[in-house]
């Protein structure tokens, strides 16, 4: 599992989430007013931010052990070694606080990412989830806009909320963050809607959870080469890519990931 995240060439989070960067020439200020936190710096420093997969406070101390810089706590994996159950929604927003307590002690000098899953409801639902995230030490969160019950993003069988509803998600969780060193990912899962324009509802709605305030966008499971490259072509700002052994996104190296994005 790991998960990429960038600034200036572009990345795409899950078991092991990457960020990656595109420079923007016309950046609102509202953006560069947000533009302060840990990852920002690390997303800065490396182009290419890749976010090994962690589930509890060994995990995490062995990812910081081997080097890296950032870390993201896997819903997938944490319903299955907190709980014992696949990654269909048992798994609620308190409990990946406090686990993310935990890996934050535990490895202090990793900036963790958390999957939040749906922000654990409504608007005001998603204002408390983040804030106990910040408590807790995390350097950010995933919010996606399935509907309920959730799943894994690599399964079959998803549905979306109205991609309104996630903006309105994404702007509440913005105004909890307030001034708080913490890093928003928007996440849709509507390419799995739709085998033929699944890819670009997902991209219109990325593109839309940005303006509502998300530092990054994530477009799960693409199919193919051809959708991560149309992702990087056409998705604003930061993105994240996730590779998942196993899943339906072919896998990639940051290095191989990085031309692909617009420039």
């Amino acid at each position: 599992m790991a998960t990429l995240l960038a600034v200036q060439a572009a990345s795409l989070s899950h078991p092991t989430p990457r960020f990656l960067r595109t420079p923007q020439p016309k950046m609102s200020i509202h953006l560069k007013a947000r533009m302060h936190t840990r990852i920002h710096r690390l997303i800065e420093g490396e182009g290419i931010v890749l976010l090994p997969g962690c589930y509890d406070a060994l995990s995490a101390a062995i990812v910081q052990k081997t080097g890296f810089s950032a870390g993201f706590i896997s819903g997938y994996a944490l319903s299955a070694s907190l709980l014992g159950k696949p990654d269909f929604g048992f798994l609620t927003p308190p409990e990946m606080a406090e686990t993310a307590r935990s890996v934050c002690a535990a490895a202090p000098l990793l900036s963790i990412i958390a999957d939040a899953d749906t922000g654990g409801g409504n608007a005001l639902n998603v204002q408390r989830t983040v804030k106990d995230l910040i408590a807790a030490g995390a350097a950010g969160c995933f919010i996606e806009d399935q509907a309920w019950p959730k799943k894994c993003g690599h399964m079959r069988g998803k549905q979306v909320i109205p991609a309104d509803e996630h903006a309105a998600k994404i702007a509440s969780a913005r105004d909890a963050i307030g001034n708080s060193d913490f890093f928003l990912v928007a996440r849709t899962d509507a390419r799995a809607t739709s085998a033929k324009y699944g890819i670009a509802e997902a991209i219109s709605r990325a593109n839309l959870y940005m303006e509502a305030g998300a530092d990054a966008c994530f477009v799960e499971a693409p199919r193919n080469d051809e959708e991560l490259k149309e992702i990087g072509r056409r998705t604003k700002g930061l993105r994240v890519c996730n590779m998942l052994e196993g899943g339906v996104t072919p896998l990639h190296t940051p290095k191989s990931l990085k031309p692909w994005v617009s420039m």
